[in-house]
């Protein structure tokens, strides 16, 4: 197999994963929250990122992954561990501290403005070509649909000042879940440079556990447990695990703007999924939002469509 069959491949491969990850994506945010009902975000969030980076080291085998101890103490490691970190504290707190399950979509859709962001981080972090006009226009446009719900209800409740207050941090959390996830995976190919064909998913997750834990002997939450609660826990530590594994590979070894396609599916199906866990049917306003957030990433990836042809063409050339 020459080398340009192997990156073809390793493109597509990575598009996949994507994808995959993308589609496990779109069920966890409606079980987050009702784990976090019953344990309390710290609690369950350490629960499922310990189970998940438990597992994630048992895949690692036989390599002895020591020898590359000294390459792990790089920035670029250390940038992205607590941007992953500060993701999963922001996402877990904002799915908990909001104040019905209403709220929750609202939150979600903030929470996906990553994918525009992903671009336009990515884009700069890796010093690409891009139209400037269509990539600006397209994450404004985002941040838009992405706020619109929110919006919608702040100015409604603009009588009472301290619910108004109290209602903002979960959307601010989601934002900054947001933001620190965009640069995340915007830093990806930085980390193939560095430490090539190895995902550190799994130390990722293990640090967003114990810094849980941490969390959990300040903020005591009286914990419910069940059957439901316990299989849930399981299928949290595992599933995300999966999509994270996924998504990063698919960062490292794919093309940002392409990969993104796919996840515009992911608010789609996740507010469809939500909607019906939560027995709720979706206002006019997330609809709108909806549609908007789909529109901005759309014209986001216009902006980068030269890049990404450009991209394509030099794989197929080598």
């Amino acid at each position: 197999m020459n080398k340009r069959t192997v990156k073809l491949f390793q493109s597509n491969q990575a598009s996949i994963s994507g994808m995959f990850s993308v589609i496990i994506w779109s069920s966890t945010i409606p079980l987050a929250r009702i784990l976090c009902e019953a344990l309390g975000s710290f609690s369950a969030g350490a629960l499922i990122f310990l189970t998940g980076s438990i597992l994630g080291f048992l895949n690692f085998r036989r390599r002895n992954y020591l020898l590359d101890f000294y390459r792990l103490l790089s920035l670029t490691i250390i940038i992205r561990a607590i941007l992953f970190v500060a993701y999963v504290n922001c996402l877990y707190l904002a799915i908990n501290l909001a104040e019905n399950r209403t709220s929750i979509l609202q939150v979600t859709m903030i929470n996906y403005l990553w994918p525009s962001l992903t671009i336009l981080f990515g884009n700069l972090i890796n010093r690409n070509k891009v139209r400037w006009l269509f990539l600006i226009s397209g994450v404004v446009l985002a941040h838009i649909g992405s706020f619109l719900p929110f919006l919608i209800t702040y100015l409604s409740q603009s009588a009472n000042q301290a619910e108004e207050l109290g209602g903002t941090i979960p959307q601010f959390l989601a934002f900054g879940a947001a933001i620190s996830w965009a640069l995340f995976s915007g830093m990806a190919k930085k980390q193939q440079e560095i430490l090539p064909d190895i995902n550190l998913t799994p130390f990722y997750m293990c640090a967003s556990g114990i810094l849980m834990v941490i969390f959990q002997i300040f903020f005591y939450h009286p914990a419910k447990w069940s059957n439901v609660i316990i299989v849930l826990i399981v299928f949290m530590g595992v599933a995300p695990l999966i999509a994270y594994l996924c998504w990063d590979y698919a960062m490292r070894h794919g093309d940002i703007t392409r990969i993104n396609l796919f996840s515009h599916a992911l608010p789609f199906c996740s507010l469809a999924l939500s909607s019906f866990s939560f027995n709720l049917l979706p206002t006019g306003g997330l609809i709108a939002s909806l549609i908007l957030l789909f529109l901005g990433s759309v014209i986001t990836e216009l902006g980068t469509s030269k890049m990404q042809n450009n991209s394509l063409e030099s794989i197929r050339a080598k």
